[in-house]
């Protein structure tokens, strides 16, 4: 809880600081309001007013970008994600697995999170992008955690008289994109790269009874490292001429997992340093029976800040 609670403080702290920078700029000669900026693949943010000459800055919801230089991006937020997790633990000590699960809802994540990381940063230059993303979760549920153990005859009936999982999760996104259209209202961006998944899992048993060679109570720990390769679209447009708009994003992919997928719509309303954005994010792996991690959701709704330097 400590975690999320100081990720909020620093988030809302640096929009803040942000917020506090000057919004009109000044030219100091004549010169200088004369000057012409490097050339931009969308219209200028920047208009000149008629009373004074004075240039002061229009806030464009899909900001300019330069074929020059880079412009870096750094995205803290904060994803209230609904987590549901299987995954089938095999003890050493007998021929039987163990099936167990995580359910977490958005509403319960702050009590049942141990310690927690997310983040994403972007590179950009011109038409050219380059886009990572990192979430570390570490939970841990108690309960009725296990859903089925398997052994040499098939399922057995087991009474589970409460468990405990512990779930840590990484999950680590690269990729580089083109935009395949851009004016000064919207963008289209096509991008390929590919995104890790490592689970660290620790079961603790407690059955009614022994069920022959696996104990009535133990504990076992499995883990796993997915990796996948992805490919989707992304983009943003703006809502009329004010400082509000939509961004997308989709992914779909395969390699280690059968398949993943992931999908995220907000609506963010510009400033002149990035912008704040509100949505709903969803990521899925299917990995199928079998597999250390059978399967990982999560969804729920998801507050971003886009903080630009450079640009």
């Amino acid at each position: 809880m400590a975690t999320v609670a100081g990720a909020a403080w620093v988030l809302a702290a640096t929009i803040a600081r942000a917020e506090s920078a000057p919004t009109e700029l000044t030219a100091s000669t004549p010169e200088a309001a004369a000057g012409e900026a490097k050339p931009k693949l969308a219209a200028p943010n920047a208009r000149t007013s008629e009373a004074g000459g004075t240039p002061s800055v229009r806030i464009s919801a899909v900001p300019p970008v330069d074929a020059d230089r880079w412009v870096i991006t750094a995205v803290p937020y904060l994803w209230f994600a609904n987590v549901k997790s299987l995954t089938s633990f095999r003890p050493s000590i007998s021929t039987r697995t163990i099936d167990a699960d995580v359910d977490v809802g958005f509403g319960d994540l702050v009590k049942r999170l141990n310690a927690g990381f997310m983040g994403a940063a972007e590179a950009r230059r011109g038409r050219i992008s380059v886009q990572t993303d990192l979430i570390y979760l570490a939970l841990t549920q108690s309960g009725s955690r296990v859903r089925s153990v398997t052994g040499p005859a098939g399922r057995e009936a087991a009474v589970d008289l409460g468990d405990e999982v512990k779930l840590k999760t990484w999950l680590w996104t690269l990729s580089a994109g083109y935009d395949v259209f851009r004016d000064d209202r919207s963008f289209v961006q096509v991008f390929g790269g590919f995104r890790y998944l490592g689970v660290d899992a620790t079961l603790n048993w407690n059955f009614q009874g022994p069920l022959a060679d696996l104990p009535r109570t133990g504990a076992v720990n499995t883990n796993a490292d997915i990796w996948d390769g992805i490919a989707g679209i992304r983009g943003e447009h703006a809502l009329g001429k004010g400082p509000w708009k939509i961004a997308y994003y989709g992914d779909v992919g395969g390699g280690t997992s059968q398949l993943t997928g992931q999908l995220s719509a907000q609506l963010a309303y510009a400033r002149r340093w990035g912008d704040i954005g509100f949505g709903w994010r969803y990521l899925d792996y299917e990995q199928g029976s079998g597999k250390v991690s059978q399967s990982l959701r999560m969804s729920g709704p998801i507050l971003t800040a886009h903080i630009r330097f450079g640009g």
